[in-house]
């Protein structure tokens, strides 16, 4: 098992599963993102796992480079792995955090996807504009309702 206590560590591995992922998915276009608190100081070996997400647009391909990474760090790393496939025809917030992450495995990263997390990104920041400002009018009709 490998000794995953630190950042530097961590990085050092993600170093080594780069160079293994450009050797088994050679000539292919797809990225790997490693994002989530493996990524960060509040990682806990005895308690955390690695998020990972894939992107590929052969869904085939991407399919297996997922199942191929979910091993590989059940067998090296003695972790969980939550791996979850990008599909740029479905909205998915983490996708943002996941491609935003300096963690890349490739530089595959072409205009569509980064469309794609950009629409995302207004997205979120409208939903939670919203959000804000239904809370806001729901506290202000409670007082109006509550208040006499």
């Amino acid at each position: 098992m490998i000794d995953l206590s630190t950042l530097e560590k961590r990085k050092t591995f993600l170093t080594g599963f780069k160079e293994t992922l450009s050797e088994k998915f050679k000539d292919m276009d797809y990225n790997v993102f490693i994002f989530g608190s493996f990524v960060t100081d509040k990682f806990k070996p005895d308690k955390s796992d690695i998020d990972v997400a894939v992107f590929c647009k052969d869904v085939r391909v991407g399919v297996k480079i997922s199942n191929f990474v979910e091993k590989y760090c059940s067998e090296v790393l003695a972790i969980d792995c939550d791996v979850l496939l990008i599909d740029t025809g479905m909205d998915a917030f983490v996708d943002i955090d996941a491609c935003t992450s300096r963690y890349k495995m490739t530089d595959y990263f072409p205009v569509d996807l980064q469309e794609y997390i950009a629409n995302l990104a207004i997205k979120r920041r409208d939903f939670y504009e919203f959000s804000d400002n239904a809370n806001f009018l729901y506290r202000c009709e409670l007082e109006r309702r509550y208040s006499s």
